[in-house]
């Protein structure tokens, strides 16, 4: 068989579940799907309250590479973290439990690594909803180094892959030894930060033209709110202002880093005059205020840039007379 030439290494599949039991099946189907067939597949159910849980289990019966891990609900960054602590592949993936995959996207992996011998592999992905949109990471193959890949996406969230945990193969055998895991305060950007944090320790990063990963956009999901979230603008921030901590020992990247935390924290400022949320305002006001300085050292920025956000410091403070 082609994995045994392969020399036949383990992959490791985490699928965190909530609620997911309308989805669920096509999902695992996809994977038992998989052409490659030395792989684990890592099932956590974080507390649902619906069928998920027992359809997983009726597919754990019938399939003994199936793990089924429980706990009670504590959000995805919980629940990818769990089934990392159950992880005894050499490659790892991550797999939303509403999405699907394609059948070849295991041995396709499998090849490139015997290839290129990179410390993770990035794809691109269709995306499903109303309208449907197709992403793709590079136009042909390139290799670049794990700094590289941290300029590319700290300001683009789609650059080069984004920092999403869904179409990345990593070469778990040499990143495990880092131990990064997914931070348990966040719950926006809880994978970028991830993925930023192992980037740090990765000389080769494949990116490839090809198209493997099928991601259900739903309604109701964070990605389709149209209201003013407070709590999803300060966990933004927050995410951001800890990718900037975990850079501080790089000055480029940190530079980089903290000019989309600037950013973010002025679009949660104007956001906040949108929806004329005042105690928001006054919070991101003030934030605003501390780091103005700053805004004018920061060299990525033109001169235009520096000013329109001047311009929003100086509307509110004299609209709201701060």
């Amino acid at each position: 068989m082609a994995m045994n030439m392969l020399g036949g290494e383990k992959v490791s599949i985490v699928i965190p579940v909530y609620n997911s039991e309308k989805y669920l099946s096509k999902c695992i189907q996809s994977v038992l799907a998989q052409t490659y067939s030395n792989f684990e597949l890592i099932i956590v159910d974080d507390g649902s309250t619906d069928k998920s849980k027992e359809l997983c289990e009726c597919y754990a019966h019938k399939d003994n590479r199936i793990i089924i891990k429980c706990q009670p609900n504590k959000g995805p960054s919980c629940a990818r973290n769990f089934g990392l602590e159950n992880v005894t592949g050499d490659f790892l993936l991550f797999i939303d439990s509403d999405d699907w995959i394609d059948e070849n996207l295991l041995m396709d992996m499998i090849e490139k690594d015997a290839k290129y011998h990179a410390d993770v592999i990035v794809f691109g992905w269709e995306s499903k909803g109303k309208q449907k949109s197709l992403f793709k990471v590079t136009k042909r193959s390139r290799m670049i180094s794990g700094k590289q890949m941290i300029e590319e996406i700290i300001e683009d969230d789609y650059a080069s892959g984004g920092g999403y945990t869904f179409n990345k193969f990593w070469n778990w055998k040499k990143m495990k030894k880092f131990g990064v895991r997914f931070d348990e305060n966040l719950f926006t950007y809880e994978d970028k930060l991830f993925a930023i944090e192992n980037y740090r320790h990765s000389d080769k990063v494949l990116l490839v033209p090809d198209i493997y990963y099928h991601y259900l956009l739903r309604e109701g999901s964070l990605s389709h709110q149209s209201t003013f979230q407070e709590n999803n603008l300060s966990n933004i921030l927050l995410a951001h202002r800890k990718m900037t901590d975990v850079l501080k020992d790089d000055l480029n990247l940190y530079r980089l880093a903290a000019g989309k935390y600037y950013s973010v924290m002025v679009r949660n400022l104007a956001s906040s005059v949108k929806w004329k949320k005042k105690e928001s305002i006054h919070k991101y006001f003030h934030l605003l205020e501390k780091h103005r300085i700053e805004f004018w050292k920061y060299p990525k920025w033109s001169f235009a840039k520096k000013m329109k956000y001047e311009l929003i410091f100086w509307y509110v403070k004299l609209f709201y007379r701060f």
